[in-house]
């Protein structure tokens, strides 16, 4: 059943407008972590061929991601940015109740790690990193994920519930 409070939240709930930083040369989510939807990131990004096919990518990254238990990925990268043509897309996972042995090994492939995620974004057309793990001495990489490469300033991410985001069937569900 839906109460009017979760139905405002899923009718209203939408990501933000991008914003101009300086010294970035594309748009980008204004700071913070946005909540998002499959639906919404694809109405939002998926905008011509090539972004379709990087969608797709993630779509299926999700989905394997989803089936072995993670609860929520954090989305970054240009394909979230207004880059007409971004190369791919970056992300990081929770590992928290994950079972790695329902997960693609790609996603774990410390070799794959060291020749720059060849192997992900080979059959996943982006790449992912666990969200927990250091992307520098002092950041993990949701924090880190969060400052614009370019400009140091920071920026914003998105953040997909994979548990309840309408997208997915729950685990058991045929």
């Amino acid at each position: 059943m839906v109460d009017k409070y979760s139905l405002q939240h899923y009718c209203c709930r939408m990501i933000p407008d991008l914003i101009h930083i300086s010294d970035c040369p594309f748009l980008v989510l204004p700071a913070g972590i946005h909540d998002a939807t499959i639906h919404e990131i694809r109405i939002k990004f998926a905008s011509n061929r090539h972004r379709c096919e990087l969608f797709k990518g993630l779509l299926n990254s999700l989905k394997n991601l989803h089936n072995a238990g993670c609860r929520h990925i954090y989305l970054d990268g240009s394909f979230v940015t207004d880059k007409e043509m971004p190369s791919d897309y970056d992300g990081c996972w929770d590992s928290t109740n994950v079972d790695l042995t329902l997960l693609d090994p790609v996603f774990c492939d410390v070799a794959d790690l060291r020749t720059g995620r060849l192997k992900q974004k080979s059959r996943y057309k982006g790449e992912f990193f666990l969200a927990n793990t250091k992307a520098s001495p002092t950041e993990t990489y949701v924090d880190f994920f969060q400052n614009e490469k370019i400009s140091g300033k920071k920026k914003g991410i998105l953040r997909v519930n994979l548990e309840t985001d309408g997208h997915f069937k729950k685990r058991g569900q045929k």
